[in-house]
Parts: structure tokens; C-alpha cells; sequence
């Protein structure tokens, strides 16, 4: 049986997150050191998405969500404009896919390329 646009965007996510994780502990271990982890979860509105867990179990939303909220000092420099607008826009992708909205094929065409060009913008391998 084949996917539904749904589930395409869906496995995105799903590998979104996986590249998303690393880079964003790297990011911010690069910045704060041991302290990488307090310094994420000390971000507003994290503390009801992520958990108590370490960065590979925070799920997109709170990875992309921690992405935005520390943008100009962490995220600005390597990833631009470009990358703040793709970051903004999987941020709305994956708020329609957790409230079930439908994708046309054209938005899930749309939402799957962003998704491969944040990726390839943070070197992920998942791209």
C-alpha cells in the first residue's frame, strides 16, 4: 500500500529529527560545554516539549523550537537567513502534521524538499 502525504512528511520528521539531534548538541557543547544540556533545557517553552532527556530524545518540535528561541547566538552565523526561514517554515510543517491537517502532494513535495535542504545546510548524513 503506498504512504499517504501524511505519512511521507511524517518519516521526514522522523529523519529530521535524527539529523537535527546531533547538530544541535554539538552546537551548543561547542558553546557551553558540560553545561549544553542545562543551557538547552533553560530555553522558554522547552521545559513542556523536551523532557528530562539528553538531545537524541527530544523530538523535532523541541529541537526546532530550541533552534529558533537560540538562533542569534548559536544557530545565526552557520546557517543565515536561508537556514532561519527553512527552520521557521518545518516549524509550521510539523505543527500540521501533529494536528493531523492534510498535505496535498504538493505540500508534502514542499515540506520534504526543506527538510533535505536544512539537513544538507547542517552536513546531516540523513539528508
Amino acid at each position: 500500500m503506498a504512504l499517504t502525504n501524511h505519512q511521507r512528511v511524517g518519516k521526514g520528521l522522523d529523519l529530521l529529527k535524527a539529523g537535527l539531534s546531533s547538530y544541535v548538541q554539538r552546537e551548543f557543547e561547542s558553546k557551553y560545554g558540560e553545561r549544553a544540556l542545562e543551557e538547552a533545557w533553560a530555553r522558554p517553552g522547552t521545559d513542556r516539549l523536551r523532557g528530562d532527556g539528553p538531545f537524541s530524545e527530544w523530538d523535532a518540535n523541541a529541537l526546532l523550537r530550541v533552534m529558533w528561541d537560540s538562533w542569534r547566538e548559536l544557530f545565526d552565523q552557520s546557517l543565515g537567513y536561508v537556514g532561519h526561514a527553512l527552520v521557521s517554515e518545518l516549524r509550521d510543517v510539523r505543527d500540521r502534521w501533529a494536528h493531523q491537517k492534510p498535505f496535498s502532494s504538493e505540500d508534502a513535495e514542499r515540506a520534504l524538499d526543506s527538510i533535505e535542504r536544512l539537513l544538507t545546510a547542517i552536513s546531516a548524513p540523513e539528508a
